[in-house]
Parts: C-alpha cells; sequence; structure tokens
C-alpha cells in the first residue's frame, strides 16, 4: 500500500513493507511527483493540486518501523538538476546526429 500526504511543505511517502531500505522505484516515485510538480509549475499549471503550495522536503514514513527520513529539496535543485538533464539531453543527440522525434 502507498500513500502520499503534504504537510507543512513537505510531501510524505508512507510504506507499509518488510524490508528497511527502498527499492529505486519507491524513490524514483515520489521525486517523480516533485519534478513534476515543479514542471507544472514552471508553466502555471493551474490544475496542479499544490499550485499554491511548495515542496520543500521529501520524507519517507517507515510505518513497520517508526521511522521517518527527511531530504530536503529546494528550487535551485530543482534548478541544477534541468540545466544538466538539458545538457545530457543535447550531448545525446548531438551524439545521434539528429534531431528528438516524437512517434
Amino acid at each position: 500500500m502507498q500513500i502520499y500526504i503534504y504537510i507543512d511543505g513537505t510531501l510524505y511517502d508512507f510504506k507499509c513493507t518488510k524490508k528497511e531500505r527502498y527499492a529505486w522505484k519507491d524513490v524514483a516515485q515520489i521525486l517523480g511527483y516533485y519534478l513534476l510538480d515543479c514542471i507544472s509549475k514552471d508553466h502555471k499549471d493551474q490544475e496542479n493540486d499544490l499550485d499554491k503550495y511548495e515542496i520543500r522536503r521529501i520524507a519517507f514514513y517507515k510505518a513497520r518501523f517508526g521511522e521517518i527520513e527527511y531530504y530536503d529539496v529546494s528550487r535551485e535543485s530543482y534548478l541544477k538538476f534541468i540545466k544538466e538533464f538539458d545538457m545530457l539531453l543535447e550531448k545525446y543527440v548531438r551524439k545521434k546526429g539528429g534531431g528528438i522525434f516524437v512517434h
């Protein structure tokens, strides 16, 4: 079972698992939500549920262990990520010798 809750600048991911560690897909999923929220705000998407709120932290709550792990995220880290992603994408496109085509 998976639940996400936004409280006071923190997006919480609640997990009920026997494992103490998170799988990559769990971390990627909440980071994806964070990145999509940032992109949505960049495009002034009025339908974004968190449009008027800022995600400043991501938290993983492990219900079986009673632990919460917090990770600070900031607008600056998002912008740095986007810049690095753009550079990698540009290198990839140049290496392939063309543009990006969507099918």
